[in-house]
Protein backbone atom coordinates (compact mmCIF):
# COMPACT_ATOMS: atom_id res chain seq x y z
CA UNK A 1 0.00 0.00 0.00
CA UNK A 2 2.79 2.37 0.90
CA UNK A 3 4.52 1.79 -2.42
CA UNK A 4 1.29 2.48 -4.37
CA UNK A 5 0.86 5.72 -2.49
CA UNK A 6 4.40 6.83 -3.24
CA UNK A 7 3.96 5.94 -6.93
CA UNK A 8 0.80 8.05 -7.10
CA UNK A 9 2.58 10.92 -5.38
CA UNK A 10 5.45 10.66 -7.84
CA UNK A 11 2.99 10.64 -10.73
CA UNK A 12 1.32 13.78 -9.36
CA UNK A 13 4.70 15.48 -9.08
CA UNK A 14 5.54 14.49 -12.65
CA UNK A 15 2.23 15.92 -13.84
CA UNK A 16 2.89 19.16 -11.95
CA UNK A 17 6.37 19.40 -13.48
CA UNK A 18 4.99 18.79 -16.98
CA UNK A 19 2.41 21.52 -16.46
CA UNK A 20 5.10 23.93 -15.26
CA UNK A 21 7.22 23.08 -18.28
CA UNK A 22 4.27 23.76 -20.59
CA UNK A 23 3.64 27.10 -18.90
CA UNK A 24 7.33 28.02 -19.17
CA UNK A 25 7.35 27.20 -22.87
CA UNK A 26 4.25 29.30 -23.41
CA UNK A 27 5.81 32.17 -21.48
CA UNK A 28 9.03 31.93 -23.50
CA UNK A 29 7.13 31.91 -26.78
CA UNK A 30 5.18 35.01 -25.82
CA UNK A 31 8.39 36.75 -24.72
CA UNK A 32 10.08 35.81 -28.00
CA UNK A 33 7.16 37.27 -29.92
CA UNK A 34 7.30 40.49 -27.88
CA UNK A 35 11.05 40.78 -28.49
CA UNK A 36 10.59 40.12 -32.20
CA UNK A 37 7.99 42.88 -32.44
CA UNK A 38 10.26 45.29 -30.55
CA UNK A 39 13.14 44.54 -32.91
CA UNK A 40 10.94 45.03 -35.95
CA UNK A 41 9.99 48.52 -34.71
CA UNK A 42 13.54 49.74 -35.35
CA UNK A 43 14.37 51.22 -38.69
CA UNK A 44 17.14 49.31 -40.49
CA UNK A 45 19.01 52.59 -41.02
CA UNK A 46 19.26 53.06 -37.26
CA UNK A 47 20.78 49.64 -36.70
CA UNK A 48 24.39 50.03 -37.71
CA UNK A 49 27.69 49.05 -36.37
CA UNK A 50 28.91 52.62 -36.19
CA UNK A 51 32.57 53.12 -35.67
CA UNK A 52 33.87 56.30 -34.16
CA UNK A 53 36.03 57.98 -36.78
CA UNK A 54 38.85 59.81 -35.11
CA UNK A 55 39.74 62.96 -36.94
CA UNK A 56 43.41 63.24 -37.87
CA UNK A 57 45.00 66.57 -37.04
CA UNK A 58 48.13 67.99 -38.55
CA UNK A 59 50.96 69.36 -36.44
CA UNK A 60 49.79 72.98 -36.45
CA UNK A 61 46.16 72.00 -35.86
CA UNK A 62 47.20 69.96 -32.79
CA UNK A 63 49.29 72.88 -31.48
CA UNK A 64 46.43 75.33 -31.98
CA UNK A 65 43.97 72.92 -30.37
CA UNK A 66 46.25 72.42 -27.40
CA UNK A 67 46.60 76.16 -26.96
CA UNK A 68 42.84 76.56 -27.30
CA UNK A 69 43.15 78.78 -30.36
CA UNK A 70 41.16 76.65 -32.77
Amino acid sequence: MNQKKSISQIQKQIDVLKEEERQDRLFLETQKEILRKEILKFKPEEIKNNQQIEQKYGLWERILKTLGMS
